[in-house]
Formats: structure tokens, C-alpha cells, sequence
């Protein structure tokens, strides 16, 4: 009963215009000027008509999308119209005559059945029958079309999120595997402070398990999450690195990947050498709906190993949400990287 409603739905305005027009016509060609002037004629046989035309509309329509159904191919437009004349003009024949005979029969109104009036009841019928197989397929159409469309719109969103929470999922086992490296040095060192790291270990990883899950995530948070980052950090290279940040009070509230900057923060370790005579200084500013993270050029003499997670992964995620690319740049000793922020209403 529902998809009866719902295909009812579609073709409402078909309904809507056809109907009325079809009854009408059929009441000029049978009583003539007597139709105006004889209210109980305007009224009763109006009511009538409409009554038999809809449900005769409805079941045209039933019959066309049954026909639909069973089309194994996409026939063309011709075809199909043809095809549904073939079958529309006989069911609407059968109604109008059958429809005049019966008023003829049954002398409603004092009305008599006339050869004209047989063959101008057949056209108006006919030509409501071209009028409306032209409107069904073009409405069966725009749906069509409009469901595509708007399928498409969800495979492609549904492909982007995988790709966004595949590259989400790649950043945890990559964390996770530098974090113990940097516990297994410590251990051997100092295991007060392995233990001290351990539990700040936790505290970090809670975060990143957190907020792993979601697309965007605020300024203020990653700050937060970068000092917490940032201690541990320190717990094994001491005054070996520095952190400095210039965050303009309005950007706290703006948006951008989650561990953006835990990755450029990471980059910056992993390819520069760090030491208490030769400290690494990691800059973090704002300027802008950009933020910068920039750290002085020491590289290791060492070739380093990469996974290839960091710069290129915090790019796909920018090109994922349909933002502007990130800037990379090497000058006067520095390296530097540049990522939009997003407004927070965005």
C-alpha cells in the first residue's frame, strides 16, 4: 500500500491536470451548453467523471512502471512511448465508450449516446492519453535521474570516508611503533623516567585513539595534544629539542585533521639530528587561516628510513576534504610546512 502511494506521489501533478481536463471535456461533448447552465449536471456528473478518470489515471500509471519493471534493457525513448500507446489508447478507448454507453443506458442527466459524441470522446481521450505518457516519462525520468544522482553523490562519499578513515588507520600502528622504539631506549637508560614516560604514553595514545575518529578536529585540541606529545618528547631528548608556538588567540577555534601536527612535529625529529650543544627548535605560528611548522636544518648524516605516513598522508587528508594543498618549503636553513585552517563554522 505504501509503494502504491509513493508511485501515486510521483505523478501527482499528472493527476492534477489530466483529470480535471479530461472530465470536463467529456461533459461539453455530451451535454453541450447545458453543462454551465444546469448545476445538477456541473456537479454530479463533474464528480463523477473525476472519480472514474483518477482511478482510470492510476491504473495507467500502475501499468507503466509494470512495464518498466519488466524491461531487461534501457529501451529508448520512442520505443517506450510507442509501446505504452499501444496499450493506453485501447484501455482509454474501452473507458470512454464504455463510459458514454452507460450513461446512455442508464439515461443519466436525459442523456442520449450520438455518433460524434462517441468520436470527440475518443480523441479528447487520446490526446490526454499523448499528453500524458509524454508527462510520465518525462517525470519517470527526472527521478530516475535524480536517484542516480544522488547514489553517485553517496558512493562518493562513502569512497572518500573509506579512503579518510584508511588513512586515519594507517597514523596508530606508526605512532605506536616510534613510541616503543623511544620506551625501549629508555628502559636501559633511566627506568624512572621509562615509567614517568609510560604513563604520559597513555595519556597521548587515549588522545589519538579519540580523535582518530573524526574528520576535523579544533586548533585548541591539537595544541593541547601537542604539548602532552611534546613532554615526551623531552622525557628522552632533554634540552636536545625546543618547541615554540605563536598562536593567534582567534585560531584556537579553527579546524584541521587530527595529529596534523603530531606528524609535522614527528617529521621534524625523525630527519634532523638533535642534541643538548645543537638543539632542534620546532616553531608552530598561525597567520591567518594558516598555520606554519618550521624547524631549523640539521639533517642526519644517516640515511632515515620512512614509512611514508607524514607529509604525504597530512596532504591526502586536505585533498580528501576538498581543501586547498599544503606548502612545502626549504630556505635559509629552514624547513617549513604550511597547512590551511578551516573555519570553525566550516
Amino acid at each position: 500500500m505504501l509503494k502504491a502511494q509513493l508511485e501515486l506521489e510521483k505523478f501527482r501533478w499528472m493527476m492534477i491536470m489530466l483529470v480535471p481536463a479530461l472530465a470536463v471535456s467529456l461533459n461539453i461533448i455530451m451535454f453541450g451548453s447545458a453543462y454551465w447552465s444546469q448545476v445538477n449536471i456541473l456537479f454530479l456528473s463533474s464528480l463523477l467523471l473525476l472519480v472514474c478518470i483518477a482511478l482510470l489515471s492510476a491504473i495507467q500509471i500502475f501499468i507503466a512502471n509494470y512495464m518498466r519493471s519488466r524491461q531487461t534493457t534501457e529501451w529508448k525513448l520512442i520505443r517506450r512511448m510507442l509501446l505504452a500507446a499501444c496499450i493506453h489508447f485501447p484501455v482509454t478507448g474501452i473507458f470512454v465508450a464504455g463510459y458514454l454507453l452507460l450513461y446512455d443506458y442508464l439515461n443519466l442527466f436525459g442523456y442520449r449516446l450520438s455518433t460524434p459524441d462517441l468520436k470527440w470522446g475518443l480523441l479528447a481521450g487520446f490526446v490526454c492519453d499523448v499528453i500524458g505518457i509524454a508527462m510520465n516519462e518525462s517525470i519517470y525520468s527526472y527521478h530516475k535521474w535524480k536517484e542516480t544522482k544522488l547514489e553517485a553523490e553517496q558512493l562518493s562519499k562513502e569512497k572518500l570516508q573509506t579512503q579518510l578513515n584508511s588513512l586515519l588507520q594507517q597514523i596508530n600502528p606508526h605512532f605506536l611503533f616510534n613510541s616503543l622504539n623511544t620506551l625501549s631506549a629508555l628502559i636501559d637508560d633511566n627506568p624512572k623516567d621509562a615509567q614517568n614516560y609510560l604513563s604520559d604514553l597513555s595519556k597521548v595514545y587515549r588522545y589519538l585513539l579519540r580523535t582518530n575518529e573524526n574528520e576535523l578536529t579544533s586548533l585548541a585540541n591539537e595544541i593541547n595534544f601537542i604539548d602532552s606529545y611534546f613532554h615526551l618528547l623531552q622525557t628522552r631528548f632533554g634540552k636536545g629539542v625546543k618547541l615554540l608556538q605563536s598562536i593567534q588567540p582567534d585560531d584556537y577555534g579553527k579546524l584541521l585533521p587530527p595529529l596534523t601536527l603530531q606528524l609535522l612535529v614527528e617529521n621534524a625529529v625523525k630527519h634532523n639530528t638533535v642534541g643538548k650543544n645543537k638543539p632542534l627548535v620546532i616553531e608552530i605560528t598561525t597567520s591567518g587561516d594558516y598555520l606554519t611548522v618550521r624547524n631549523n636544518l640539521q639533517r642526519k648524516t644517516l640515511k632515515v628510513e620512512s614509512s611514508k605516513v607524514g607529509l604525504s598522508n597530512i596532504a591526502e587528508k586536505y585533498r580528501l576534504i576538498n581543501k586547498s594543498a599544503i606548502e612545502i618549503s626549504e630556505a635559509e636553513g629552514y624547513f617549513s610546512v604550511t597547512v590551511p585552517l578551516i573555519g570553525s563554522g566550516a
